[in-house]
Parts: C-alpha cells; structure tokens; sequence
C-alpha cells in the first residue's frame, strides 16, 4: 500500500542527507499551493492549466516519497489531459484531502527528523 510519506524512501533519495530533506519537507509545507476551490475552478475554465498546476505537485510529490500524492496527481492529471476517463470533480476533492493529509504526515515527520 502506498503511503502518506515514506519517510526511508526519502531519506535514500537524499543520500540519507535528514537535514536535506528537512530542507525539502520545510519548503513544501511553505508553499501551500493547493486550494481545493480554486483547482476546481481552473478545472472547469483550463483543464490544461489544472492539468500542469496537478503535475507541478505530482511532481513534488514524487520526489519526497509522498506516495499518495503521486498516485492520486496522477490519476487527476490523466482525466485532466483525456487519457483516462473519472469524475474530475471526486479526483480533485480526493486530491485535495490527501494532499492535506500529506502536509500533516510531513509536519509530523519534521518532528522527528
């Protein structure tokens, strides 16, 4: 099963550097960038612009380990761009409450690292 953060996978990503990914995890928290609103007003106005905001994320994502995020960036990015079909409105609202669950999980593994 995929999780929130997998906080090993990231620390081997960055060459097992904590204070480097506390550097990473620090900035993603900074740079709330997810309004669950406003994506889907942007969904419903630009799929292209909701489609490049999600793969921004899904990107941050990949690289913190965030694994839910990635999946679910990806899954929201595939029906923005067409190459899947799903209900835009429940992957953005699915979307937005992992990526929420992901800034806790990543405010916790601060805690810690």
């Amino acid at each position: 099963m995929k999780q929130l953060l997998n906080v090993p996978a990231a620390l081997d990503m960055t060459g097992n550097e904590a204070s480097f990914l506390r550097e990473l995890l620090e900035d993603f928290l900074s740079s709330k960038i997810l309004d669950e609103a406003a994506l889907a007003d942007k969904a419903a106005q630009n799929e292209e612009a909701a489609a490049s905001a999600v793969h921004y994320i899904k990107g941050a994502a990949r690289q913190l380990c965030a694994e839910q995020l990635a999946a679910a960036g990806q899954d929201l990015e595939d029906v923005l761009r067409y190459r899947k079909q799903g209900d835009k409105k429940v992957l953005i609202k699915n979307f937005a409450a992992i990526y929420e669950a992901t800034r806790n999980a990543i405010q916790d593994a601060l805690a810690i690292l």
